[in-house]
């Protein structure tokens, strides 16, 4: 068993590499979301609304 004063060759000290931050920049094409929907916490009435505004058959055009 070995005590805490003594030094073990195998445990040797890792080099410090320092935090850092990047910022990346993405472009994103003006029609990605075309069919998004905003989220609102309650409707007029109180009521929570879970479904999309738009229907599956829309033609959307994108220019």
């Amino acid at each position: 068993m070995m005590k805490k004063n003594e030094k073990n060759p195998d445990n040797l000290k890792k080099e410090y590499l320092p935090p850092s931050v990047t910022i990346d920049f993405i472009e994103m094409e003006y029609g990605i979301a075309t069919n998004s929907v905003i989220t609102v916490p309650q409707g007029e009435n109180g009521s929570v609304q879970t479904e999309w505004e738009n229907q599956d058959d829309q033609t959307i055009t994108i220019f």
